[in-house]
């Protein structure tokens, strides 16, 4: 949908993003099941694309959520605000059901960031 409206009041922004994201472009537009799987693979877009959202939406977490916990338990109304901070950054994203990228991306770099975090407290004994 945002492809169509986009495609008839600013073009190059369409053109653009689906020129970045790459020849296989939401090639895989449902979230696959199970834990076995790469986003990045998934998604099928350009490096450059890819990295760009990426860092983008670390920064939306970094203002929004506790990087010290897991994306789940997280509290619902910064993830409110995470979601629609990021949709109106990335208006592509919200093309997958659900925006799931978004969470996806944000999973992934909370599982990391909460994991050092929890590291970081063992070694101290803290935990």
């Amino acid at each position: 949908m945002f492809f169509k409206i986009a495609k008839l009041f600013i073009p190059n922004v369409a053109s653009d993003a689906m020129q970045k994201m790459g020849s296989n472009n939401r090639s895989q537009l449902y979230r696959p099941k199970g834990s076995q799987w790469s986003l990045k693979e998934t998604l099928g877009w350009q490096n450059e694309f890819y990295k760009e959202i990426q860092d983008s939406i670390r920064a939306v977490v970094r203002k929004h959520l506790n990087k010290k916990t897991l994306y789940n338990q997280q509290v619902q109304a910064s993830i409110a605000m995470f979601h629609q901070e990021v949709q109106s950054i990335h208006p592509v994203l919200t093309e997958y059901p659900s925006s799931w990228p978004i969470d996806a991306f944000a999973e992934m770099y909370l599982k990391n960031t909460s994991a050092e975090h929890r590291k970081y407290l063992k070694a101290r004994n803290l935990r």
